[in-house]
Order: C-alpha cells, then structure tokens, then sequence
C-alpha cells in the first residue's frame, strides 16, 4: 500500500523518504491484494538501504543552498543516474530485473524519484522558512 508522507513537523529523515520510494517502485510488480515474494522485498530493502544514502544527499544539498540564499528551480539530474544504478544493482540476478532494463520501466523511476526528490527539497525550503534562516 502506497506511503503517504504528511509534513507536520520538519523534513522527513532520508530513510523515510527512501522507504516510500522503494515501495512505490516495486508496487506494480505483483497483483493487489497478493502477498508480496521474498525475493521482491530483499530487492525493495536494498533499493531502500541504497537510497538512503542519496536522499541524505539530496536534502544536506539543498540545506547547503539555502544557507547559501540559493533558492532557483529544483535540481534533481545530479541524482538520477545513481538512483537507477541503485535499482539495477539490487535486482540483478533475480527474476525482476528485465522489468528494470525496459527504458520505459526507468525513465518511470527517474520520473517517479524526482518528484520525491522535488518533494524533500520544496520541504525543506518550507521548514527553512519557517525557521527564519536568511529572511
């Protein structure tokens, strides 16, 4: 069941962000209603314990930016190609991995992280204001 993230308190940590991601990106690899195999979420875990570690990116640049008063469009292209090879790493060798070759399949995840990506920097450009830094 898709994640919905409410912003009631601060930025979501990048653990969370990528946990949402991760599921959202293997969803329609099985019917509703059916339970998912074990093999589909060992590979949904490591896209998530991967992404971590570019989602902390993402939001630690886009702090970065705004301490700096630099508030334009939202980047997210520095992080889409990691994103995939993320992806592509955790279902090599299994029986999904196919699915992710089809460019129409990434161009899906690229599209389907970047709004995530747009979604943490635009909170964090809120919380930031919030906060009264730089105003």
């Amino acid at each position: 069941m898709p994640v919905v993230l409410t912003t009631d308190g601060g930025p979501h940590s990048a653990e969370t962000w990528a946990l949402a991601s991760a599921e959202q990106l293997f969803l329609s690899m099985i019917p509703a209603g059916t339970l998912r195999p074990l093999e589909l979420q060992a590979a949904e875990l490591r896209v998530a314990a991967d992404l971590v570690a570019i989602y902390a990116q993402v939001q630690d640049d886009e702090r970065n930016r705004l301490t700096n008063g630099i508030a334009d469009d939202f980047h997210t292209d520095p992080y889409l190609n990691d994103i995939v090879n993320v992806v592509k790493v955790a279902v090599a060798g299994t029986k999904y991995k196919d699915h992710f070759d089809k460019q129409e399949t990434i161009n899906w995840v690229q599209t389907m992280c970047s709004q995530h990506i747009i979604d943490m920097q635009h909170v964090e450009r809120l919380w930031h204001k919030d906060k009264g830094e730089n105003n």
